[in-house]
């Protein structure tokens, strides 16, 4: 019989896609194992990923009302389900207690070790993390999958690795720039990169979302400047590929970058990518700047010119070390191992 999951996540111009892409990345590796996805996320969601439109997994709308609603998840699946994967910042122990026997297993997402579970499972992808860091917060039974390992890409990530590897080795002169804050870019980082790029004669692309709230002034910086801006791409890992070197935001998407070889200005936009910033700059593996309300036009021109005229091709091979694009499967995997040997956990 094939086994059930349900997927619990969000996303919004506020909060950005990257919960959604992580939790895409996981539900189509377990869909190749054999496992019936069900993803419950809101009708914003769907308005700030355009992929939750395409995919073929089921995807049921939870209300903003019911948001952190343990009887509103448990009608998207009636008859429960043998794992729950929940990667939301409001979602925490109390709510995940409730869904004990509903769900044969429950599984975290995280990348902030910040706040106690019930989990059977947690997963979080962020380079150097250790098992100490999440001591006290979960139960002794829960199975950790800390670090970059388990990064959570999208499988046309990993199938382009060796080819952007082999470009990375015969760039000589680096003149493309992507630059890419996420599908929203709330803290309009987009309009300082392009106005800090002007004038260096740099080939520069934008790759941002049509629900972004900067949209017209982007466009508008981006027509005077001569950069190209493309809305809503299917194809991330194509320009990633592409591109010589990209300015944009230190969070989930630094794996996306690492697993094509793209060295990166990154900046932090917000406290959940400080560890990941921590990690990237200790393995020289992008050049972080930030906080974001610290960043001006000249901080990321400056930025650029350096990593241009010295180091950038040693940083490809350095952030390529920290992630090969598996992630996903070899999660998938060892999710499947676990859930077959357990019958979950319930609350006392």
């Amino acid at each position: 019989m094939p086994r059930d999951a349900v997927f619990r996540f969000d996303a919004s111009p506020c909060l950005g896609a990257g919960h959604a892409m992580r939790c895409l990345s996981l539900a189509d590796a377990l869909a190749d194992d054999g496992w019936v996805v069900t993803m419950a996320t809101s009708d914003e969601s769907l308005r700030t990923v355009p992929a939750l439109n395409a995919t073929t997994h089921t995807v049921k709308v939870i209300t903003a009302e019911a948001a952190c609603s343990a009887d509103a998840l448990r009608e998207t699946a009636p008859k429960g389900c043998n794992l729950l994967v929940v990667d939301n910042y409001d979602w925490d122990r109390p709510i995940e207690t409730q869904l004990r026997g509903w769900a044969q297993s429950i599984m975290i997402i995280a990348d902030l070790a910040d706040r106690p579970h019930d989990a059977d499972i947690l997963l979080d992808q962020t380079a150097g993390r250790k098992p100490e860091d999440y001591a006290d917060l979960l139960p002794t039974h829960c199975r950790l999958l800390l670090g970059s390992d388990y990064a959570l890409l999208r499988e046309p990530f990993r199938k382009r690795r060796d080819a952007a590897l082999a470009r990375r080795r015969g760039t000589q002169i680096p003149s493309r720039v992507l630059v890419s804050f996420g599908w929203s870019d709330p803290t309009n980082m987009t309009t300082r990169a392009l106005l800090g790029l002007e004038g260096l004669n740099l080939d520069v692309t934008v790759a941002i979302g049509r629900a972004a709230e900067h949209l017209v002034e982007i466009k508008r910086i981006a027509a005077r400047t001569g950069a190209r801006v493309i809305e809503d791409a299917t194809d991330m890992d194509l320009l990633m590929f592409e591109h010589d070197i990209a300015v944009g935001a230190a969070g989930s998407t630094s794996w996306e970058r690492a697993c094509l070889g793209l060295p990166a200005v990154a900046v932090v936009t917000g406290d959940d990518q400080k560890a990941v910033a921590h990690a990237l700059d200790h393995a020289g593996a992008a050049q972080v700047i930030g906080p974001h309300e610290n960043v001006t036009p000249d901080t990321i021109r400056r930025s650029v010119q350096r990593l241009l005229e010295r180091g950038w091709h040693e940083m490809a091979f350095k952030t390529a070390d920290l992630c090969d694009g598996d992630g996903a499967r070899r999660a998938a995997q060892t999710i499947g191992n676990i859930t077959e040997t357990s019958e979950g956990h319930p609350a006392p």
